[in-house]
């Protein structure tokens, strides 16, 4: 596999030691881990062998730490990929370790964004839902964009991007005069995230 010289960019320290907390569960129900469980566990599909899953945990850890592309983060388990049977014929990294990477990393900064959103909150008191650069987008969270609501509504906390697998969606954190020119939100919007995804990452322990 061939090394990118360019690196994603620095991760905060919450996104960090949020991962860092994280211990390898080859037990783990998937369905549970991306719930309250995946706050605590790190759980990959179809990997129950622990020196793989930790091999695997620890690539994405400095993944993490260091701002690692996916080339410069698939670079690290290439014995991995043989062992699990996911190498191709092509030598290109399999789509499985290309998940892994963009799930841990997306969920990682959203935890950390939520520990920066709960320290500033009286500042910034207020969240708005903004897309991603997809070019296309789930129907439901195109219709969540511009949504403008207060830090503790509910609504966060089952809407708290990503929403799904693959989700490139965020929130922008903005004072009260910001959201009031721009309009607060008379209601939360209706939809749900896609299965599993209902939840704040970090919230249930603290990011």
């Amino acid at each position: 596999m061939k090394l990118s010289a360019k690196k994603s960019g620095p991760v905060p320290k919450e996104a960090l030691a949020y991962f860092r907390r994280k211990t390898v569960k080859p037990g783990l129900d998937t369905k549970a881990a991306w719930r309250e469980e995946y706050d605590l566990a790190f759980k990959v599909a179809q990997v129950a062998a622990d020196d793989l899953l930790e091999a695997m945990r620890a690539a994405t850890e400095k993944a993490i730490a260091e701002g690692l592309t996916f080339a410069q983060f698939a670079a690290q388990l290439d014995d991995v990929v043989v062992a699990l049977g996911w190498a191709g014929a092509d030598d290109k990294p399999p789509w499985r370790l290309k998940l892994v990477y963009s799930t841990n990393m997306r969920v990682a900064r959203a935890a950390g964004q939520y520990a920066r959103v709960q320290r500033t909150k009286e500042d910034r008191p207020y969240l708005e839902y903004s897309l991603g650069p997809a070019v296309r987008h789930r129907e439901a969270h195109a219709g969540w964009a511009g949504t403008i609501l207060p830090v503790d509504d509910p609504w966060w906390s089952t809407h708290w991007p990503p929403n799904g697998f693959n989700c490139g969606c965020h929130l922008r954190q903005i004072g009260t005069s910001e959201a009031e020119r721009r309009g607060i939100s008379e209601e939360a919007p209706a939809g749900d995230p896609d299965p599993g995804w209902d939840t704040t990452p970090g919230a249930g322990r603290g990011a």
